[in-house]
């Protein structure tokens, strides 16, 4: 293990040198033209020229100062994985990461799939555990299109309610959060967008150290994410998507709401769509963060929640109590724990040989054949 954190000191030393030698641009080639960016936001968070913006993907909008930090905090860059895991929680876990405690739950009021991360986050605020979140609503102008927002209210957070299938760059409002002074946040994101959170967490860089204002993460599960084009040039195509009141992923489709009417798409009508860098993500259960939450694996109406660590549980355990959510037991049968950990492997496994291939790929010869052996 000594080894291997030196060679991650390495890494980002040498990740500093290259990056202040040249800048975004090592940002752009190594990541964004290597279909590897999620979009997180990251990038747009720590940059103090303020001169890089994340819509679907990072772009520069004025002069880059060389300083590095976005090749550094990006999660696509370099990522130690099984070293933050086992920093945070004391061990690598198994395929859903280290659990603490389990449950599927619902929430007492409305919400999508139970409604837990909203009262979750509810009730963070209502014990003054923090004093802002992190979550995604959608844009006024544009349907169903999601952005990032900072909250400071409990009034506030069913702004964010529902399920949104494409890029919100979540992280970076951690920017506006420290500019407000905010100390203790809750953040809302997907798998990647965590991944991001415990970079900064693990490496700070210069005076920018905004992964400390975070006290809690919940991260969503995820297979991937999608390019806002797959709305309006699918969806769109079969409705009207200001009337559309919910989307959500079942089995093999996307199922889109009007009321209480469900329609079915394929997802292999939208498969074209997904985000390029979905494609090497090993990460569907959200191991990184203090609560994972997704419908796959519960009844109906609930969400399951993995709370990862010790605080995390307690306060599912204490919203009980409080009889803010109902809970059951999530069963081991095919539909329940199995099959949230066969979803789990699929994408790792599916990942690691897209990860490998892109080895391959960029090896010169005659290397590449060797590693093949």
């Amino acid at each position: 293990m000594a080894a291997e954190k030196s060679g991650f000191r390495e890494d980002l030393l040498q990740y500093t040198w290259v990056s202040r030698e040249e800048g975004y641009p090592v940002l752009e080639a190594d990541v964004v033209f290597n279909d590897l960016c999620c979009g997180c936001g990251a990038c747009e968070a720590v940059c103090p020229e303020d001169v890089i913006q994340v819509g679907e993907f990072p772009k520069l909008t004025g002069k880059c100062s060389n300083c590095g930090y976005c090749i550094i905090q990006c999660p696509r860059s370099f990522f130690p994985s099984r070293e933050i895991e086992e920093n945070l929680f004391g061990q690598h876990g198994d395929i859903l990461g280290h659990i603490e405690f389990m449950t599927a739950a619902k929430a007492k009021t409305d919400g999508q799939d139970g409604g837990v991360v909203t009262a979750l986050v509810e009730y963070m605020f209502s014990k003054r555990l923090i004093d802002g979140a992190v979550i995604s609503t959608v844009d006024r102008k544009q349907p169903w299109k999601p952005r990032p927002v900072l909250v400071t209210k409990k009034a506030d957070v069913k702004k964010g309610a529902g399920s949104k299938y494409s890029v919100s760059p979540n992280v970076s409002v951690l920017k506006e959060a420290h500019k407000k002074g905010l100390k203790k946040l809750a953040f809302v994101g997907l798998p990647c967008q965590t991944q991001a959170i415990r970079k900064m967490q693990a490496y700070p860089v210069g005076d920018i150290d905004y992964g400390s204002m975070v006290k809690y993460t919940i991260g969503i599960f995820c297979k991937a994410n999608f390019l806002y084009e797959m709305l309006e040039k699918v969806v769109a195509g079969k409705f009207n998507l200001k009337k559309v009141t919910k989307f959500d992923i079942k089995g093999k489709n996307l199922n889109v709401y009007q009321g209480d009417e469900k329609t079915d798409v394929p997802l292999k009508e939208i498969h074209r769509y997904q985000m390029a860098g979905c494609s090497v993500c090993t990460n569907f259960a959200a191991r990184l963060a203090d609560f994972a939450i997704g419908s796959v694996g519960s009844p109906a109406g609930y969400s399951t929640v993995f709370a990862r660590t010790k605080d995390a549980a307690k306060l599912i355990k204490d919203m009980k109590k409080a009889k803010l959510i109902s809970t059951k037991k999530i069963t081991d049968e095919k539909f329940g724990l199995p099959l949230v950990e066969r979803l789990a492997k699929l994408q790792r496994d599916d990942s690691r040989r897209t990860i490998w291939k892109k080895s391959i790929d960029a090896l010169p010869m005659p290397f590449k054949f060797l590693i093949q052996e």
